[in-house]
C-alpha cells in the first residue's frame, strides 16, 4: 500500500456519514415545514387534486376564513356581517367576472341573468346572483362541495345566495356534454389557478361546448386566468381567432384584503357586450407586439405548456 491511497481509504467512511446527516437535516426540514402547513388550520382534508386547508386570517376588514389548496388560495369570506357577502379577492367587483355579471345587458333590461360556473371554490361567484336569477357551479372534487353545502356548511355563499343555486358533481366538461342547453348568460371558467391546469378545459373544442351553452350572441365566457407560472392570455386570444369571437382582458392590479389582484379574459359573440363604458373604461389595450405576435390554440388532440410558460 501507497502512502497516497491509505488516507483515500480512510476517508471513504466519510461520504456516508455526510449523506446520513443530509437526510436527516432534510428530513426535520420537511417535517417542521409541513407541521408548520398545518399548525392553526380549522379543517385539513384530503381531496380530489390533494390537501384542503382552512384557516383563518385578519385583515382591515376583520376576520376571514381562507381555503387553500396547496399553495394556492382558492377563495375567503369575512366572518362581519358587514362584509360576509362581499364579493372579493379574484371576484370583486372591478374584476372580469364582476364586470361581466353587473354590467351584462340583461341587467340593464331588468331581466333575470343565468350564471354557470366552472369551479366551486368557495362559492364567492353567488354573490352576484340576484333575486330570480339562477346560478350552477360545476365542481369535481366532493370534498369542496361539502364545504358549502349541507345544514352547516363553512362557505355560506350558496346558502346565501339570493339567486337560485345549483352544484353539479363532476368533471365539468362531462357534465356540460350530457345536459342540454343552460342558455347561460354568463359562463365562468374559474379552474385556471393551480400549478397543474385541467388542460382539456382550454381548447377549441372546449370553447366550442360553453358557447353551445350560451343563452345568445350576449352570452360571455369569462375565463380566469391569474396563474405564477402560465401567461394564458395568448392562448385565449388564439382560441378567439380561431372561433372568431371578440375577446378583452380585464386585469385588476387592487391589492387589499377585498380586492386581490386578478387577470380575466372575456369573450362573446358580440363586440356590443364589451363596448359598455364601465367594461370599456377596464380593457388592457394590447401592443403592437401583443398584436403582432402568432398566438397558440389548443385542441383535445394537442396542447404544449411550454407555449404558456410566464416570461
Amino acid at each position: 500500500m501507497t502512502r497516497a491511497a491509505a488516507p483515500k481509504r480512510r476517508r471513504r467512511w466519510l461520504a456516508p456519514v455526510f449523506s446520513a446527516i443530509y437526510l436527516i437535516a432534510l428530513g426535520g426540514a420537511l417535517t417542521y415545514h409541513a407541521a408548520d402547513e398545518l399548525r392553526g388550520n380549522l379543517l385539513n382534508d384530503r381531496g380530489f387534486f390533494g390537501t384542503l386547508r382552512i384557516d383563518l386570517d385578519r385583515g382591515t376588514h376583520g376576520p376571514y376564513l381562507r381555503l387553500r389548496h396547496g399553495r394556492i388560495t382558492h377563495g375567503i369570506q369575512f366572518t362581519e356581517p358587514d362584509y360576509r357577502h362581499v364579493p372579493n379577492s379574484y371576484y370583486a367587483g372591478h374584476s372580469g367576472v364582476g364586470l361581466a355579471a353587473d354590467h351584462h345587458p340583461r341587467r340593464y333590461r331588468n331581466q333575470p341573468l343565468a350564471i354557470g360556473v366552472i369551479g366551486l371554490g368557495t362559492g364567492t361567484i353567488a354573490t352576484y346572483a340576484l333575486t330570480g336569477d339562477r346560478i350552477r357551479f360545476y365542481e369535481i372534487d366532493p370534498k369542496v362541495v361539502a364545504l358549502s353545502t349541507g345544514d352547516a356548511p363553512l362557505f355560506t355563499y350558496l346558502r346565501d345566495s339570493a339567486g337560485e343555486a345549483t352544484v353539479a358533481l363532476g368533471d365539468a366538461r362531462l357534465s356540460l356534454e350530457r345536459e342540454p342547453p343552460q342558455g347561460y348568460d354568463v359562463l365562468v371558467v374559474d379552474a385556471f389557478s393551480s400549478d397543474s391546469i385541467p388542460a382539456h378545459l382550454i381548447t377549441v373544442e372546449a370553447i366550442e361546448l360553453y358557447l353551445r351553452h350560451l343563452r345568445d350572441d350576449d352570452g360571455v365566457i369569462a375565463l380566469h386566468i391569474s396563474n405564477r407560472y402560465l401567461d394564458l392570455a395568448p392562448l385565449a386570444r388564439g382560441l378567439a381567432q380561431r372561433l372568431d369571437l371578440e375577446i378583452i382582458k380585464v386585469g385588476d392590479s387592487s391589492e387589499d384584503d377585498i380586492t386581490w389582484a386578478s387577470d380575466w379574459m372575456l369573450l362573446s359573440r358580440s363586440r356590443a357586450v364589451f363596448d359598455v363604458p364601465t367594461v370599456a373604461d377596464a380593457t388592457e389595450e394590447e401592443d403592437e407586439e401583443e398584436r403582432a405576435a402568432p398566438y397558440p390554440v389548443w385542441t383535445d388532440t394537442r396542447s404544449d405548456l411550454l407555449e404558456v410558460l410566464a416570461r
